[in-house]
């Protein structure tokens, strides 16, 4: 991580649609980048002396009890270097518990209020204001912002799996939730409806599957404590309800913090002898 300028972290709308299907990369981002230093001496070293740091979005707003905001921190150096340096902060809130926030700089509301998140890196400090509204309205579950999402996280409907034509086993569904009234008819209606029980959500076959509780061909994709299952869990017990018409559509997407340059080499190709060529990106 040491003089490597990180390429752009994710953002989170107040949208589960969005906000699940990030959350998907930012498993396997984590996942494929080097294990972040437990010592905090260690840490101290990477991170260095930064001149200030940035934090995105310099303000948040979380709508609803299952809102949730992924921070990103800067670092900006003398030197003119900027690096990402968000799984080094230390983060905390300070004021009233309107929010809580883990470990990465992943928010979320705890009720309804103002509070104050606060970065801290390399000698350095930031804030960002936190607003919590509607903590204490309902936020029913949405079978295409919210379902769908889900099983594109687990992987359901990717081709390799039920996101087929043919479908696997008997059960298809569209191509990443290209069709969602189809894929409702198959979850709630085809073989009877046997795929989800809305009297016990758990017993679903489309529970126990993915959790890996009964056998399944494409093995385990989540854990029970995961955002996938939650939705999963939450929609069903709900009543598998489908979408209204009026339902709101995702306008745009934004990442922040935009476009950064990675100064690490991606791959090198050499012959023996030859003097090695790095790609960069």
């Amino acid at each position: 991580m040491l003089g490597v300028t990180m390429p752009a972290r994710r953002s989170f709308s107040l949208t589960w649609k969005l906000s699940v299907f990030i959350y998907a990369l930012v498993l396997v981002s984590s996942a494929a980048r080097a294990a972040i230093p437990a010592d905090p001496a260690k840490r101290v070293a990477v991170v260095g002396k930064p001149a200030v740091l940035q934090v995105q979005p310099a303000a948040v707003t979380l709508t609803g009890p299952r809102a949730m905001q992924q921070i990103v921190v800067t670092a900006r150096y003398p030197d003119g270097e900027i690096r990402d340096v968000t799984p080094f902060c230390d983060f905390s809130v300070e004021g009233q518990d309107a929010a809580q926030v883990m470990t990465d700089g992943f928010v979320l509301p705890k009720k309804n209020g103002n509070t104050t998140l606060v970065a801290r890196a390399g000698g350095q400090v930031a804030k960002v204001p936190v607003t919590v509204k509607n903590f204490d309205k309902p936020q029913p579950y949405s079978f295409r912002h919210d379902m769908i999402a889900a099983m594109n996280v687990g992987g359901c409907n990717m081709g390799a799996c039920h996101g087929t034509p043919s479908g696997k086993n008997g059960f298809r569904l569209s191509l990443r939730g290209y069709d969602p009234a189809a894929d409702y008819l198959q979850l709630t209606r085809d073989v009877l409806g046997r795929r989800t029980d809305r009297l016990d959500a758990m017993a679903s076959l489309i529970m126990q599957k993915p959790l890996g509780r009964v056998p399944h061909e494409g093995g385990q994709r989540f854990t029970a404590s995961s955002l996938p299952a939650q939705v999963f869990k939450g929609w069903i017990a709900e009543g598998l309800r489908d979408d209204p018409p009026n339902l709101p559509e995702l306008k745009g997407l934004e990442v922040l913090p935009g476009g950064r340059v990675l100064r690490e080499p991606l791959g090198r190709v050499a012959q023996p002898g030859d003097r090695i060529t790095h790609a960069e990106a």
